[in-house]
């Protein structure tokens, strides 16, 4: 069950990092989100993606260094 131990840590660092965000920098998160709003569907997918695999391959890498 470490993996699930992991996975929870991960969820609860991604929370911990959104909120430090969304309390220190308020106006321009806000502002930012509104530009999504302006962006293809299809891109925004594309960087959700492309951020996701990113993320996978530095968990993979912080796991093969350690």
């Amino acid at each position: 069950m470490n993996w699930v131990r992991e996975v929870v840590l991960a969820i609860g660092l991604v929370f911990a990092l959104e909120g430090i965000l969304l309390a220190g920098l308020t106006d321009t998160m806000k502002k930012r989100v509104a530009d999504m709003t302006k962006v293809d569907n299809g891109r925004l997918r594309n960087m959700g993606l492309a951020a996701a695999a990113f993320g996978v391959a530095l968990v993979w890498a912080a796991k093969m260094l350690a």
